[in-house]
């Protein structure tokens, strides 16, 4: 199951293995973000989703 993690900057879908699925930033963050942004972007956005899940209780390797 993939879970979406929404924030001011777009959407990271992150798989419950942790792996990242996919990223879909909006607009304005593809314009005006580097690329070392994006990436700390979708690193903490994982880390997010890996303490959501595990506060209810989900399993992750």
């Amino acid at each position: 199951m993939t879970e979406p993690i929404e924030g001011r900057l777009g959407q990271v879908g992150v798989h419950d293995s942790g792996a990242l699925v996919g990223v879909d930033l909006n607009e304005s963050a593809m314009r005006t973000m580097r690329a070392d942004s994006i990436a700390r972007y979708m690193v903490a956005a994982i880390n997010r989703a890996q303490d959501n899940a595990t506060t209810q209780g989900s399993r992750w390797r």
